[in-house]
């Protein structure tokens, strides 16, 4: 597996993407922790809304992670803020203070991390808008193989 990352901007904004790669045919395991991490993914980037405190964005996601079962191996937290330089506030993490505001541009990451297996890994940058919130990078969920 590699994991590959790059960013753009957009209307100024920084926007990330990131994703984990098979070189060859994916196996059976890799596919089934592929689809967990993809699961908690989408979730992550169709609930985040504007005006939502960090802490209980965060806390969903954690909870559904809980159901997944390689619910140990899941990374803590699930991003930060980009804005105009990347890695910037607000982080995505339980305990973090503040709202999600309008306008704000972050990066939606999600991924497990394996001993003596590795990991996988997705990163897209969204805007958080008043009404909604815009994928800003639109790359392909599905698990990339290459031959």
């Amino acid at each position: 597996m590699v994991w590959i990352q790059t960013a753009c901007r957009y209307h100024g904004y920084l926007a990330e993407a990131g994703r984990t790669v098979v070189a060859g045919k994916a196996s059976r395991l890799q596919k089934r922790r592929y689809e967990q991490v993809r699961q908690i993914h989408e979730l992550a980037i169709h609930s985040i809304r504007c005006g939502e405190k960090i802490t209980d964005f965060v806390r969903k996601l954690e909870r559904e992670k809980d159901t997944m079962e390689d619910a140990t191996y899941f990374l803590t937290g699930c991003g930060n803020g980009t804005g105009l330089s990347g890695g910037q506030r607000p982080h995505l993490y339980e305990g973090e203070d503040g709202m999600i505001e309008a306008d704000t541009a972050l990066t939606i990451e999600t991924g497990i991390s394996v001993p003596d297996w590795g990991g996988i890994h997705l990163a897209d940058g969204v805007l958080v808008q008043k009404q909604k919130t815009v994928d800003l990078v639109h790359l392909s969920w599905e698990l990339p193989e290459l031959f």
